[in-house]
């Protein structure tokens, strides 16, 4: 057995050790987001709407990278588990190949679609071109994320998770260095301006593929000499595709859910959009803890279920969920005491005073909900049953809130709690819903 077997140690061990590494790494990810922001705003007003406009079609290619990532994480991690090593070498080279034919086909349709997609978004003749110069490179570059993600996948699915997270706090502090430069000039560089900022996130994320390479050839599931494993294998991308297709519409679903929240939230005006993004902006900082844990449980699921020891796949399950509802308790109660501290951090208008606390105050509520719900779809990804998550994602991000919103803003009489508490109940009966298939599938096969 391998040293960073996954089906040996005690499975709360093991959640800890994967969890907190990527933890960390997440929340350098955020801030690399927020360095984004705050040069672009040096920029100007226009070019910080630009971005912020870009985030949905952005979205795309973060679906792609999000959901071969956790494709291939299910298909390495189920391969090692079984111990056949043989295939997980296999799935391994495969899943580079199959993620460079992905970001190749992304990058044609998002050059082609990029356009049309910011006009539908409303962006003016200025915005749109703004917005363009940004985009049209991270589209170019999109294989820098596909590829990256991949390559933690190989890492993850046996156990190693330092090496992402080592790259994510790496790319923070590159990014301190590369925006301003790129963006002002200087050292032979000219000034770029937006485009700069674009050119930094793709020449750290490519410098993120070659790191990763290097650990993931230290493992021995990757070889120099194993080129002929990358040609296209039907098979094999036939098992990946049925784990990353439904993993990458699932992503896209919190696209359509962004639109049809903010479609709603839009009638109350801009001080209300800007409680509801500052209030979700909060709640996914609060959330981070939980992405370690998901990532964690992927994998363990994933390697148990190939060695068929579905006892330990149920007690990873039980034991995420445990850990999860202590992280979003403590969570919840941060949220719940310092809901205006907040708000007040990015806005001292009263009206977005008033309606941000309002949303925190019943995020914190929901907060649990969401930490079981992501457990127990990465819990089912790593069982090999993607389909559920996809149809729940449907279900919760657009069927549900054309429904329950509208009915629940008659019941509030028009006001935007009518939105807020919708959103409660939106998520915890997806949550219950989920929990209950997840429990019903892991029992079953016990």
């Amino acid at each position: 057995m391998q040293e960073n077997d996954l089906t040996l140690k005690p499975v709360a061990t093991l959640l800890r050790q994967l969890s907190v590494p990527i933890s960390i790494g997440y929340i350098f990810y955020t801030l690399f987001n927020v360095v984004d922001t705050f040069f672009a705003g040096m920029i100007s007003t226009e070019a910080l709407a630009a971005l912020s406009i870009s985030f949905p079609v952005f979205f795309l290619v973060i679906s792609v990278s999000a959901g071969i990532t956790t494709g291939s994480t299910a298909v390495i991690s189920h391969a090692l588990g079984a111990g056949d090593k043989q295939a997980a070498m296999r799935f391994a080279a495969q899943s580079i190949s199959y993620a460079i034919l992905a970001s190749l086909m992304l990058t044609v349709v998002g050059l082609l679609l990029s356009e049309s997609m910011f006009r539908l978004l409303g962006a003016d003749d200025s915005m749109l071109e703004i917005a363009l110069a940004y985009m049209d490179i991270i589209f170019i570059g999109a294989a820098s994320f596909v590829i990256a993600g991949v390559l933690n996948s190989i890492l993850t699915a046996q156990g190693q998770t330092k090496p992402y997270r080592n790259f994510l706090i790496l790319s923070f502090f590159l990014n301190l260095i590369f925006d301003p430069w790129f963006l002002f000039g200087g050292f032979g560089v000219p000034a770029l301006g937006i485009k700069g900022i674009a050119l930094a996130t793709i020449l750290i994320e490519s410098i993120g593929v070659v790191y990763l390479f290097k650990h993931a050839l230290s493992t021995g599931l990757l070889c120099r000499e194993c080129l002929s494993m990358l040609v296209p294998q039907r098979t094999a991308y036939w098992a990946l595709s049925a784990q990353s297709v439904p993993a990458c519409f699932n992503m896209l679903t919190i696209a359509i859910g962004i639109f049809v929240r903010m479609y709603f939230v839009a009638d109350f005006g801009e001080e209300a959009i800007a409680a509801y993004g500052i209030g979700v902006r909060t709640e996914q900082l609060v959330l981070l803890p939980t992405l370690g844990l998901n990532m964690a449980t992927l994998a363990i699921v994933g390697q148990n279920k190939g060695a068929g020891l579905f006892d330990r796949v149920l007690k990873t399950w039980k034991t995420a969920i445990y850990y999860s509802l202590i992280v979003t308790q403590c969570g919840a109660f941060l949220l719940l005491v310092f809901a205006k501290q907040f708000i007040l951090i990015f806005s001292n208008d009263p009206a977005v005073l008033n309606f941000g606390s309002g949303y925190l105050f019943i995020a914190a509520l929901s907060l649990s909900a969401y930490g079981l719900m992501f457990v127990s779809i990465n819990a089912l990804q790593g069982f090999h049953r993607p389909v559920f998550p996809l149809i729940v994602g449907v279900v919760r991000q657009a069927i549900l809130p054309l429904v329950l919103i509208p009915l629940s803003l008659l019941w509030f009489s028009g006001s935007i709690f009518g939105v807020w508490w919708a959103l409660f109940g939106i998520i915890w009966v997806s949550t219950l819903v989920t929990v209950w298939f997840t429990w019903n599938v892991l029992r079953v096969d016990n």
